[in-house]
């Protein structure tokens, strides 16, 4: 991003229809300098719908009027809303709400690695090494929040008992096939027992486990197929993955 700048960031919008806006701190015809965007606060003035909103090209187009803190420069960002993926923004009150709420707290994580390709292995943010000990069960703890800058993505910063450093992504801090918080780690290691537990922190089922316990440890399945018998429920659950587990009131039977 740094060598292509920042596109949708403007001293205008258009008045006449084909007009192309001019570009604010222009890098190139279609771009901002990076450097120019990067880590500034802007306060939204106004959002104002495209001027040609009838025209259905421009109907999901908006522009946010701002004022940059420091220069006080008042300037457009083109918006789209079919592409929220490409909003550069955060939005302060959330980004410090964040930190307040999660800095301190620790996770457990499950061995595998969300960055480089499935189970990847994961590198310290710092000496770019290979994380060597990414294992079921290590304890990190979150030091700060940032946008991590090789993918610009807004991230939990976590820092094991090594000081080693990973970015995990905010949209992924709830997701227990990747890890737990070390509260909800600590609940569950005392409902299951540790012989358990650590069977659902590898990502492992036996026979005997609960439905909690396998959804815990595999997630929800693709599929349940249901069989009512006369006094017990069988259900066959469907993984992605080609497996087949089989439930008898509540209580994990058989896995195909």
């Amino acid at each position: 991003m740094h060598e292509y700048g920042y596109e949708g960031f403007t001293i205008g919008i258009p008045k006449v229809k084909g007009e192309k806006e001019g570009i604010y701190k222009p890098l190139n015809n279609y771009s901002s300098i990076y450097n120019e965007i990067n880590g500034k606060y802007f306060k939204v003035l106004d959002v104002i719908q495209h001027p040609f909103s009838e025209d259905p090209n421009f109907e999901n187009i908006y522009f946010l009027k701002l004022e940059e803190k420091e220069s006080k420069d008042t300037i457009y960002y083109n918006y789209k809303t079919t592409n929220e993926y490409r909003f550069p923004f955060i939005v302060v009150g959330y980004y410090s709400k964040l930190k307040k709420n999660q800095i301190g707290k620790g996770f457990i994580i499950r061995g595998k690695g969300w960055i480089n390709g499935t189970n990847g292995p994961m590198f310290d943010m710092n000496t770019g090494n290979e994380v060597s000990d990414f294992i079921a069960g290590a304890e990190w703890k979150c030091i700060d929040v940032t946008v991590e800058e090789k993918f610009f993505n807004l991230s939990l910063i976590l820092e094991n008992s090594k000081k080693q450093q990973i970015p995990l992504f905010v949209d992924l801090m709830n997701n227990n096939d990747l890890m737990f918080q070390i509260t909800d780690a600590e609940k569950f290691k005392k409902k299951f027992g540790i012989t358990l537990w650590n069977l659902i922190l590898s990502g492992k089922v036996r026979i005997g486990m609960t439905k909690e316990m396998v959804k815990l440890s595999w997630g929800e399945p693709k599929e349940i197929n249901e069989t009512f018998l006369k006094n017990s429920k069988s259900e066959q659950w469907v993984y992605s993955s080609g497996n087949y587990i089989y439930f008898t009131n509540n209580i994990l039977t058989a896995i195909q």
